[in-house]
């Protein structure tokens, strides 16, 4: 056996994609309310914060669609590791500043999930799964 398994690399690409996908749609009804919560981690502003949080839910519906396709693995399976690594480090600089918000902004404003240990953890196994389909394109 392969350290990395083509049925795991499967499974792989298909969690992710459609976590990124259900991310990605369930945030476009309320866009202004996303933008909300981009603004209240304090780590971007004004155009940044509106272009990140405009953009973010294309991005991830994109990447989803590009994981489960199979196309432009390497590249896909890099922005998905990048997208997660980088709302990871937005939870845990809002989880260690106590920035009280009541809801990381992960599925937009129509599912709440808490900022908190349990939250971060399972962000971080995320990125896990991510960096192991990602190593899989360039080894």
């Amino acid at each position: 056996m392969t350290f990395f398994n083509p049925t795991i690399l499967l499974i792989t690409r298909y969690v992710l994609g459609i976590i990124l996908i259900f991310s990605g749609l369930i945030k476009l009804p309320d866009l202004k309310g996303f933008f909300v919560i981009v603004v209240q981690y304090n780590l971007v502003k004004g155009k940044l914060a509106k272009i990140l949080a405009y953009s973010l839910p294309f991005v991830e519906i994109i990447t989803g669609i590009l994981l489960i396709s199979n196309i432009l693995l390497p590249i896909s399976s890099l922005i998905s590791l990048i997208l997660i690594m980088t709302a990871s480090l937005g939870v845990i600089y809002a989880y260690f500043k106590n920035n009280r918000l009541d809801n990381c902004g992960c599925y937009g404003t129509k599912i709440k999930i808490k900022i908190n240990k349990r939250k971060i953890t399972e962000n971080l196994i995320l990125i896990l799964i991510n960096l192991y389909l990602f190593l899989s394109t360039i080894i």
